[in-house]
């Protein structure tokens, strides 16, 4: 838990980066990965919003669902890509970045941090 702290100043920084455009991932397999980074820090602002009261349990349990469906997303991409079906696996990645940037928006106006 200690160690899924500490990392999460780290995600916000490199969040914050790429909003300001100091960061943009340009190939398939950096896009993934900044997707992937995406939902652990969606994971960790669930956790912060229910354990802060900021969201409701109820709440919680049906963004964190979401965002299992998000990693759903993202590990078929992948698994996509490596089989050599870059169509399906863009397709994937395209609907998950959506998914968790619709998921993040949703967290902050909910004003979890």
């Amino acid at each position: 838990m200690k160690l899924k702290l500490s990392i999460f100043p780290l995600l916000l920084m490199l969040s914050a980066c790429a909003s300001l455009g100091l960061v943009t991932p340009q190939s398939f397999d950096e896009r993934l990965s900044y997707a992937y980074d995406q939902h652990t820090a969606a994971l960790q602002s669930i956790t912060t919003g229910v354990t802060f009261k900021d969201l409701t349990g109820k709440d919680g349990m049906t963004v964190l669902a979401i965002a299992d469906n998000a990693r759903l997303l993202l590990d078929s991409a992948r698994i996509a890509t490596q089989s050599g079906d870059v169509t399906t696996a863009e397709g994937r990645l395209v609907l998950a970045t959506n998914v968790l940037r619709e998921l993040n928006d949703y967290l902050r106006d909910r004003g979890v941090k």
